[in-house]
């Protein structure tokens, strides 16, 4: 497997492989946390590296998916939603609410 900094850098070819590269990062990113502030539904996390701060952008507490099994969860379900919507099928509250977490935890 390609390490996860030159994997980050590669042009991805289909969902899929934005899908494997955001659970990756969800899987590295408690390892390079050192700090969190909360402040209204937003968390603004920093990484300490080499004796620089990082910060990183303000994260939506509501749509972001922190858990890699949740992402999974939550990316396996999308794929299923993009189907009904393709055949013209209605969706519901939860599945929309599926798809904004999802697409927001990618980007």
């Amino acid at each position: 497997m390609v390490p996860l900094d030159q994997d980050l850098q590669k042009v991805k070819q289909s969902f899929d492989q934005f899908g494997e590269i955001t659970h990756r990062v969800l899987q590295y990113l408690p390892h390079v946390i050192s700090n969190s502030a909360v402040k209204n539904d937003y968390t603004i996390f920093t990484s300490l590296i080499a004796g620089t701060t990082k910060y990183v952008r303000p994260i939506n507490n509501n749509l972001f998916l922190t858990k890699p099994e949740d992402f999974e969860k939550c990316y396996i379900e999308l794929k299923i939603i993009f189907e009904k919507i393709k055949s013209n099928q209605k969706i519901n509250q939860s599945e929309k609410d599926c798809i904004d977490k999802t697409l927001y935890t990618i980007q």
